[in-house]
C-alpha cells in the first residue's frame, strides 16, 4: 500500500468508525506529516483516559483497530524483530516502560513474535518502541470493535469489556498540545486497562469465578474485592462479589453491595433477582446452586433498557434537559419542536425561532448546558418558504391549483430582489455569536448530519432534505429517546410544487449555490440537482 501512497487511514474489517474519525486522522496526518517523532494516529479509546486540556495526547503505545500512519513510519516496520535478541539483553525495554509488570508482558510478546508467532500488530508495537516513536491518541472512542465471537480471526471469545463499546464524536476545531511529549499518566492507565494490567485483571477475575465454583466463598469475596479495587469502573464485578458474600452467609453485606450496583444500574436484571432472594429468610438454601459466569460480570444493553452508555464505564458527562431548536425556516424547526414535545417530556423544548421569525430573540447564555438541533436547508428553499410565509401566513392552506394560479412573474421578482443570503447570514451569526464556534472549521458529513461538542453545548446539525425515516433515527439517537415518528411532509411537497414553477435567473442561483454555506453543507451532486430543478435541466 505504501508503495502507492505517502499516508493512509487503516480500518480492520470488523471495526466501525464514527464519521469524525476520518477528519481527525486527516487533520493530524497533515499536522505531523514531517515529524519523525510521531508514528501513528489512533482512533480507539477503550481505556477511558482523556487529556484534561487538549483534544488528544501522546503515548508510546500502539493500537490497530482504526488508525493512520505515514510511509516514513511504516518503513521502520520489521516483522522478524531482528533487533530483539540484542535489545533483550539490555535494560532498554524497562527504561522505556518504567514498569516491571509491563516489561515482562512485552518481553513475553516479543519472544513469541521472534520465535515465529504471526502478529503484525505486535511487531508494529516493537517498531514504535525501538524507534522511540509516539502515537496520537484521541480523547474519544472513535472506533467500535464488533469482531468478538466464535467466527472471529483472533478475538474468538464472546464476552469482553471492550467489545462493541459505543463511539463518540470528536469536536472541531481540535485543541492541539503545544509540544510532542509522552503523557505518562495516560500510559499508566492504558497499560492498566488494556495491556499488562488487563492480562493481570483477567487472571484475577477468572480465579474469583473458579473459587466460587469450587465453593471457596471467602476466597471468592477476597478476589472479587481485588478485582473491584483494580477496576472500579467495571460495575458488573459488584454482582460477583454480592453472590460470593451471600454464599458466605453475609446477608447484610451482600444486600449493601447490590444496592450500590443498583444505584448506578437500576435495571440490572440479575442483581434485582438476587436482591429478592437475599431478602428471603431462607436465602442460604436458595443460593446453594447460584453460580457466576464471565457473562454475568459484563454489563449488557438489557441492564439499561438501551444501548450501554459509555458514561457507565468512564466519567459521566454533564447532562442537560434543555433542548433548543433552530431552523433556517419556520416550518422545519417548528414541526420538529412539536414532534419532540408530543413524544417525550424528557426535555424542556424551546423553539426560539428562525431567520424568519423573531431573529433577535436571545437564545441562551454561554455557560448554559444545552442540547441543540440546527435544521439547515438549501438557501433557495429557505427563501421560498419566506416568500410563502408572506402570503397572509396561510401558505400551508394553498392547494396545488391555487399555487398554479399565482402570479409567478411577480413572485420571482420579489424573491430575486430580496437578499439571497439572508437565512445563511442569520445562521452563521447565531452559530458564531451564540454558540461561539465556527461550523466551517471541519468538513460536514456526506450523510447530511453531524454532531459537535462545544463547551457545554451538544449540537446536532442536519439537513432538512434527508428522508423522514432518517431524521427519526438521527434525532432519536441524539436525544436518547424512543423512536420518533415524523409527520407528513405535505407542506414540503408544496414547496417542491413552487420550485417547479420558479425560473430564477443564473445570477440569483449562483449567489445561493456558490455560497460558502451551500458548498460546505451540501455535496456537489446535491447542488447540481438543485440547479437543474430551477433551470429545467
Amino acid at each position: 500500500m505504501f508503495g502507492l501512497v505517502e499516508e493512509a487511514i487503516i480500518l480492520e474489517d470488523d471495526c466501525i468508525p464514527d464519521p469524525s474519525f476520518f477528519w481527525f486522522c486527516q487533520e493530524l496526518l497533515e499536522r505531523y506529516r514531517d515529524d519523525g517523532r510521531v508514528m501513528q494516529i489512533i482512533g480507539e479509546n477503550t481505556h477511558g483516559y482523556k487529556s484534561p486540556e487538549y483534544s488528544y495526547f501522546f503515548s508510546c503505545y500502539s493500537f490497530y483497530c482504526g488508525w493512520a500512519t505515514w510511509r516514513r513510519a511504516w518503513q521502520l516496520y520489521d516483522g522478524s524483530l531482528k533487533l530483539w535478541p540484542e535489545l533483550r539483553k539490555t535494560s532498554w525495554l524497562k527504561d522505556l516502560l518504567q514498569s516491571e509488570r509491563a516489561t515482562k508482558y512485552w518481553e513475553t510478546i516479543f519472544d513469541l513474535i521472534y520465535n515465529g508467532f504471526n502478529s503484525w500488530g505486535w511487531a508494529w508495537s516493537f517498531a514504535c518502541f525501538a524507534n522511540r516513536g509516539l502515537s496520537v491518541n484521541s480523547n474519544y472512542n472513535l472506533i467500535t470493535n464488533i469482531g468478538f465471537g466464535s467466527e472471529a480471526a483472533h478475538t474468538t471469545w464472546e464476552v469482553d469489556e471492550i467489545a462493541n463499546l459505543p463511539t463518540e464524536s470528536v469536536g472541531f476545531p481540535l485543541k492541539h498540545p503545544p509540544s510532542v511529549e509522552r503523557d505518562f499518566r495516560a500510559e499508566h492507565i492504558i497499560d492498566k486497562h488494556r495491556l499488562s494490567g488487563r492480562k493481570y485483571f483477567h487472571g484475577l477475575r477468572n480465579r474469583a469465578i473458579d473459587s466460587l465454583k469450587n465453593q471457596e466463598h471467602e476466597e471468592a469475596v477476597r478476589l472479587f474485592e481485588q478485582c473491584i479495587s483494580f477496576r472500579p469502573d467495571l460495575l458488573g464485578l459488584l454482582y460477583g462479589k454480592a453472590v460470593a458474600l451471600g454464599k458466605s452467609g453475609k446477608q447484610a453485606e451482600a444486600i449493601a453491595t447490590l444496592n450500590h450496583l443498583l444505584s448506578r444500574v437500576p435495571r440490572h436484571r440479575k442483581a434485582n433477582l438476587l436482591l429478592q432472594t437475599l431478602e428471603n429468610p431462607f436465602f442460604e438454601s436458595q443460593l446453594a446452586n447460584q453460580t457466576v459466569s464471565l457473562q454475568d460480570l459484563i454489563l449488557e444493553e438489557q441492564d439499561f433498557g438501551c444501548s450501554i452508555p459509555k458514561s457507565v464505564f468512564l466519567e459521566s458527562p454533564t447532562k442537560s434537559n434543555q433542548l433548543l431548536i433552530w431552523g433556517m425556516d419556520g416550518r422545519s424547526a417548528n414541526s420538529m419542536s412539536n414532534l419532540i414535545k408530543n413524544y417525550t417530556d424528557k426535555f424542556s423544548v424551546n423553539f426560539p425561532g428562525s431567520s424568519l421569525q423573531n431573529p433577535e430573540i436571545p437564545i441562551f447564555k454561554i455557560g448554559d448546558r444545552v442540547k441543540m438541533i440546527v435544521v439547515i436547508k438549501n438557501p433557495i428553499a429557505s427563501n421560498i418558504m419566506f416568500l410563502l410565509r408572506q402570503m397572509n401566513g396561510c401558505y400551508s392552506e394553498l392547494s396545488e391549483g391555487q399555487i398554479e394560479g399565482l402570479d409567478w412573474k411577480k413572485l420571482c421578482v420579489n424573491l430575486v430582489n430580496s437578499d439571497p443570503l439572508c437565512a445563511i447570514k442569520w445562521l452563521d451569526d447565531k452559530l458564531k455569536n451564540d454558540l461561539q464556534f465556527d461550523a466551517y472549521s471541519s468538513p460536514f458529513s456526506i450523510l447530511g448530519w453531524k454532531t459537535y461538542l462545544r463547551q457545554n453545548h451538544h449540537v446536532l446539525i442536519l439537513q432538512d432534505e434527508i428522508s423522514p425515516s432518517e431524521k427519526e433515527r438521527i434525532v432519536s439517537m441524539f436525544l436518547g429517546v424512543e423512536s420518533l415518528r415524523w409527520g407528513d411532509e405535505s407542506d414540503e411537497m408544496q414547496v417542491v410544487s413552487v420550485m417547479k414553477n420558479m425560473k430564477l435567473p443564473d445570477k440569483y442561483l449562483e449567489a445561493c449555490l456558490n455560497s460558502k454555506f451551500t458548498r460546505h453543507f451540501f455535496t456537489a451532486s446535491q447542488i447540481e440537482k438543485i440547479y437543474l430543478l430551477f433551470t429545467g435541466g
